[in-house]
């Protein structure tokens, strides 16, 4: 008989971790049926992990990527010497610098062509080039060579820059630029032809006239721009745009914490996948956005400083990055896991209004050797529950390997935040549990417990391939 539920083997392989030979079962659950043939089945109760929602949300990652892929896990990308970030000064000026992720030192490079100031703006074209809008009113726009270290002028923007504009690259190889907040007009830049082009001029705009109290950014996602801007009267603060005609733009959650007090200084960025980061400006709060839900899923630790004109986010795929702005040199890095920063090395010069921050990755994509995953603390209802089996979905990758753990407890405790103690079972926080971890193999003792959880640790032996994990199906028998 071939199941519907194994037709994933076509593109994945199905893998039977453990089944343990103890009579246990759930109650009568199905009849499956194949041609003239059927087969009744006992189930136990089953806990699945299949979306990029359930390898996050609570868990905690250690070494491992669960937004690269959504609905996937990944081994982390390594960190290389040609992995960087690259920061415009802003403030008028034309400095420019770059950070070594790997040693924690910032490098002064090539000057940018033109001063960069309000509306300043950078993109990278994941091939090697960084493309930057002047801003300050100016039409100028540039390409940096990250290789040569050498700036050139492209073709203008149809129109002047000012504050409230915003450079970012798709996947589609197009450029996508907000002209500012005194406009209503998106323009896409074709990289193959040096040629801009108006999409709409129909986005919101702001009633405010001072330069200096505009701002916006944004970041693409499947077919969209996510854009967070300032308004004056606190109105479409947070919105998407569709990247296809007529490219209708749609307001999004409005509650807190983007319904109001959105400064200069405000980003977004990915988080990976279906989460983007976002600071709001003028204060120390950041947030997590889920665009899977459309809302705002958490809080980050604060920075320690308000974020003001100048200030960005970048994230390198395992870590957020922020600067300060305002003219200072100071730069911090986010641990999701531990809700925590760490000052990094300050910047050759002062990052003022129009400065932005760019994450530049190695042309060479490498993981780490190893990593783990450990699942959330899992709720079954009862102290009685056992422990039954374990599937999961992978991708066949050679040179790669999966090994499973599970452990039970009878009782769980919660791990609040850091900086969130009072918050008894919000998100700024996890379940935790103790117990033995047992490898998952035919031959393993029982666990039992009211409260479980798994974890997966991954490794490769050629750092080129990660071993690549689709969906974990954890079977135990409630009471």
């Amino acid at each position: 008989m071939i199941s519907k539920k194994r037709l994933l083997t076509i593109v994945s392989l199905l893998v039977v971790v453990a089944f343990l030979n103890t009579g246990i079962f759930g109650t009568l659950s199905d009849t499956e049926r194949s041609l003239n043939n059927s087969a009744t089945a006992y189930t136990p109760k089953l806990w699945k992990s299949t979306t990029e929602f359930d390898f996050d949300n609570n868990t905690t990652q250690v070494s491992v990527a669960v937004h690269s892929s959504p609905g996937n896990v990944t081994l982390a990308e390594k960190i290389d010497a040609k992995t960087a970030l690259f920061a415009t000064a802003g403030g008028n000026t034309k400095g420019f610098y770059r950070y070594s992720i790997l040693n924690n030192t910032w490098t002064t490079m090539a000057p940018t062509l033109t001063n960069v100031g309000w509306g300043g703006s950078m993109a990278y074209d994941e091939k090697g080039d960084i493309y930057a809008l002047a801003g300050e009113g100016s039409n100028r726009f540039m390409k940096y060579n990250v290789t040569n270290n050498v700036w050139t002028y492209l073709a203008n923007t149809s129109g002047p820059v000012t504050s409230g504009s915003y450079l970012r690259n798709y996947d589609d190889g197009m450029f996508y630029a907000l002209q500012g907040a005194l406009t209503g007009t998106m323009w896409k830049y074709n990289p193959t032809t040096n040629v801009w082009t108006t999409l709409t001029t129909s986005l919101p705009i702001t009633a405010e006239t001072d330069q200096t109290k505009n701002s916006a950014s944004m970041i693409g996602y499947q077919g969209y721009m996510y854009i967070i801007r300032t308004d004056k009267a606190d109105v479409n603060v947070f919105y998407r745009m569709s990247l296809t005609s007529p490219y209708a733009w749609t307001a999004l959650n409005t509650g807190a914490p983007f319904n109001k007090d959105v400064k200069v200084g405000t980003s977004i960025t990915h988080g990976q996948g279906a989460y983007l980061f976002a600071s709001r400006g003028g204060s120390q709060d950041m947030y997590v956005y889920s665009i899977a839900q459309n809302k705002w899923t958490a809080k980050l630790r604060k920075p320690g400083w308000n974020l003001d004109a100048g200030s960005d986010l970048a994230f390198d795929n395992m870590q957020l990055y922020v600067t300060r702005g305002a003219g200072t040199t100071a730069m911090k890095k986010y641990n999701e896991a531990a809700r925590t920063w760490t000052t990094l090395a300050t910047a050759p010069g002062g990052i003022n209004y129009g400065g932005n921050l760019l994450f530049v990755h190695s042309n060479v994509h490498t993981y780490v050797t190893n990593g783990t995953l450990y699942s959330k603390v899992f709720d079954t209802g009862s102290s009685q529950s056992v422990f039954n089996s374990l599937f999961f979905d992978k991708a066949n990758r050679p040179l790669t390997n999966m090994e499973f753990w599970v452990r039970a407890a009878n009782t769980r405790t919660w791990i609040p935040a850091p900086d969130d103690p009072n918050n008894g079972t919000g998100l700024n926080g996890t379940w935790a549990i103790t117990g033995t971890w047992i490898k998952v193999s035919p031959t393993m003792s029982m666990v039992t417990g009211r409260y479980m959880q798994w974890k997966v640790e991954m490794s490769t032996s050629d750092n080129k391939v990660s071993p690549l994990l689709n969906e974990v199906r954890f079977y135990y028998r409630g009471v």
